[in-house]
C-alpha cells in the first residue's frame, strides 16, 4: 500500500473546529465556548495542523466534490471528455452546455472551494499574529512556510472561482461569526491582484520539493515551483505574457523539475513495476492531491470513470469517456492515448457481441451500437484497479506538472510574436509522449517551424492530449476561447453512423455532446448557483444568465 506523503496528524480535532466555524452555509448558531482560535493556535506545529485541513479540498469531504462533481465542472465543458448518458441526464449537461443556475453541481463546487478557502484564511489570519522562530525545513521559518502553503491554496481557490464565475465575494479573513455574511461580488481584476500577491508570498517562503524531508512525510507539501507555475497560469490569463514567460523560465532554469521518461508510468497504479516512485513522480508532478487508503484521505473517482462490465473498481459507471474526435486526433505511437484512457479490458459478463472473459477493445473506426456505453474509452489516469477499495482509492490527482510549464511557455512565446521559438517547447513534450528522448530532435514526431497554419489551435489540442482530466479543461477552454470554442462546436455537430449487430446503420450514442453547441460569450462564465443567490442577497447573477 502506498504511504501517504502528507500525513494529517491530529486532523480529527482540527476538523471538528472547522466543521463549526468554516462552513459556507452560515445560517445556524455557532458555539465557540469550548474551543476557538484564541486557545488553539499556540505555535508553528499547531498552525501546520490547520493548513493540513486545507489540503483536503481534493479528498472525500462528503460532498462528492472529487468523486464526480468537480470533473463535470472543470473538464466536461471542454471538447475532450464526454459521457455515456443521454442528453436529458444532468450528468451530460456540462458536456452539452445545457447547464443552468439550478444545476446542483455548480453549487457543490462553489461551496467546497469557499469552505476550504475559509480554512486557508484561518491559517493566514492566525499565522500573522504568531511569533515562533522554529525552522522547518532548515532555512525556512515554519510559520511563514505554513502561511505560504495557505496563501498558495487561497490563490488557487480564488483563481478557480474567478475563472469559473467571474466577480465573486472576496474574503481574506476567516469567517467566525454571523456578521457581514452578505457581500457582493468583487471585480475579478481586483481579486487577481490578491491572487498574485499571495503567490509571490508563497514563492518567497516555500522550499523547493527537494528541500523537504521524506522522513517527515512532507514530500506532498506545496513547493516553490507550484507557486511559480500558478503565477505563470495567472499571467497568461491576464495577458501579461512576459511575466508568464519569466515564471516558466524560473522553473525550467532551476533544473529541479523535468519530464519523467514514460508518460504511462506517471499514473503509478498502472505502472508495470507496480509501485510509486516518489523521486521520479515529484520530478515531473509539481503539485498533486495526495491520497491513501486511510478513511478521509482517499479518492472517490474510480467508480465514476471505470468502464462498464470491467473488473476495475467494485462498480463501473463510465460517467466520463474521451470524445470520438479526440480519440481520432491521437497519432499512432502517442502514449498519451492509452496512458490516459482505457482502450481495452476483459469483460466480466456477456453483453452485445461479447462473452464473459472476452478482451473488449475500443476501435475508433468500428464502434458498435453501444460503443460509448460498454466499450469505453473510459478515463485511466485516476483509476484504481483494485475492486476491493471502492471509495478508498489511492491514485493521486495531479494538478500541476512540468509539461504544463513547457506548454505555457510555448503559449507565452506565441503571444509575444516568437512563435518560431515556441515550437521547441511543444516538441519536447511530444517526444516524451512518443517514448523518445525529449531533448533529442525527432523528425518523425517534431513539428517543424512554420508547419502549423494555426499554431494556437494545435497547441490547444496538445494541451488536451497531455493534460486531460487534470483540472484545467474549462480554464483552458476559456483562456484559449478563440480556437477552443470552434472545436467544441465542431464536435457537437458530429454524426457518427456505424453498423449495429444486425448490420443496420445506427447513430453512435454519446460520441460527442449530442446536441449542437453554438458558443457565445455567455458561456465564458458559469451562472452563479441559484442557491448561492438565495443565501446572499448582495450578490448579483452574471450578465446574460439573468
Amino acid at each position: 500500500m502506498k504511504l501517504k506523503k502528507l500525513i494529517l496528524n491530529g486532523l480529527t480535532g482540527v476538523l471538528l473546529l472547522f466543521a463549526i466555524s468554516c462552513q459556507e452555509e452560515f445560517l445556524s448558531e455557532i458555539p465557540y465556548s469550548y474551543i476557538g482560535p484564541e486557545n488553539f493556535y499556540n505555535n508553528a506545529d499547531e498552525l501546520e495542523l490547520m493548513v493540513n485541513s486545507v489540503y483536503t479540498w481534493g479528498d472525500r469531504t462528503l460532498s462528492d466534490m472529487f468523486g464526480r462533481n468537480w470533473w463535470m465542472i472543470i473538464e466536461m465543458p471542454a471538447p475532450a471528455v464526454s459521457s455515456r448518458y443521454g442528453i436529458s441526464n444532468s450528468r451530460q449537461m456540462f458536456d452539452a452546455w445545457t447547464y443552468s443556475a439550478s444545476t446542483p453541481e455548480l453549487a457543490m463546487g462553489w461551496n467546497e472551494l469557499y469552505i476550504h478557502l475559509n480554512r486557508a484564511n484561518a491559517v493566514i489570519s492566525n499565522g500573522e499574529l504568531m511569533d515562533d522562530n522554529k525552522e522547518e525545513p532548515a532555512g525556512y521559518n515554519k510559520v511563514d512556510r505554513v502561511m505560504a502553503e495557505a496563501k498558495f491554496h487561497r490563490a488557487l481557490f480564488y483563481f478557480y472561482l474567478t475563472e469559473l464565475w467571474g466577480d465573486v465575494p472576496l474574503r481574506t479573513q476567516e469567517v467566525v461569526s454571523l456578521d457581514n455574511l452578505y457581500i457582493g461580488g468583487t471585480p475579478r481584476d481586483s481579486i487577481r491582484q490578491v491572487i498574485i500577491e499571495d503567490l509571490k508570498y508563497a514563492e518567497s517562503n516555500l522550499p523547493q520539493w527537494t528541500e523537504y524531508s521524506d522522513a517527515n512525510h512532507d514530500i506532498g507539501r506545496v513547493c516553490k515551483a507550484a507557486a511559480q507555475a500558478l503565477l505563470a497560469k495567472v499571467y497568461l490569463t491576464t495577458g501579461q505574457y512576459s511575466d508568464a514567460l519569466s515564471y516558466c523560465d524560473a522553473i525550467i532554469n532551476a533544473g529541479i523539475h523535468g519530464l519523467a521518461p514514460n508518460y504511462k508510468k506517471l499514473w503509478f497504479m498502472h505502472n508495470p513495476e507496480g509501485s510509486e516512485n516518489y523521486s521520479a513522480l515529484n520530478y515531473e508532478i509539481i503539485y498533486d492531491i495526495q491520497h491513501s487508503r486511510s478513511v478521509g484521505q482517499e479518492g472517490t473517482l474510480s467508480p465514476n470513470i471505470a468502464p462498464r462490465n470491467s473488473s476495475y473498481c467494485r462498480e463501473q459507471w463510465t460517467n466520463f469517456a474521451a470524445e470520438y474526435w479526440f480519440v481520432k486526433s491521437f497519432e499512432e505511437g502517442d502514449d498519451r492515448l492509452e496512458g490516459s484512457f482505457v482502450m481495452e479490458y476483459v469483460t466480466t459478463r456477456d453483453f452485445e457481441k461479447h462473452k464473459k472473459g472476452d478482451l473488449v477493445r475500443f476501435d475508433v473506426d468500428n464502434i458498435h451500437t453501444d460503443g460509448y456505453v460498454e466499450e469505453g474509452p473510459a478515463v485511466l489516469k485516476w483509476l484504481d484497479p483494485d475492486p476491493t477499495f471502492m471509495y478508498h482509492e489511492e491514485p493521486n490527482y495531479s494538478i500541476l506538472r512540468y509539461p504544463d510549464v513547457l506548454l505555457m511557455k510555448a503559449e507565452a512565446l506565441d503571444k509575444l510574436g516568437r512563435t518560431n521559438d515556441a515550437y521547441m517547447y511543444v516538441n519536447i513534450v511530444r517526444r516524451r509522449a512518443f517514448g523518445l528522448d525529449p531533448y533529442t530532435p525527432a523528425p518523425a514526431v517534431d513539428w517543424t517551424v512554420g508547419s502549423k497554419d494555426n499554431f494556437r489551435k494545435e497547441l490547444y489540442i496538445e494541451r488536451l492530449k497531455e493534460l486531460s482530466m487534470e483540472s484545467w479543461g474549462t480554464i483552458d477552454l476559456r483562456r484559449l476561447w478563440d480556437v477552443a470554442a470552434p472545436i467544441v462546436e465542431m464536435s457537437s455537430k458530429m454524426t457518427i453512423i456505424q453498423k449495429d449487430g444486425s448490420g443496420n446503420d445506427k447513430e453512435v450514442a454519446n460520441a460527442s455532446p449530442k446536441t449542437e453547441i453554438n458558443p457565445s460569450d455567455k458561456f465564458k462564465l458559469f451562472p452563479i448557483p441559484i442557491t448561492i443567490l438565495q443565501r446572499n442577497s448582495a450578490l448579483n447573477q452574471n450578465t446574460e444568465w439573468d
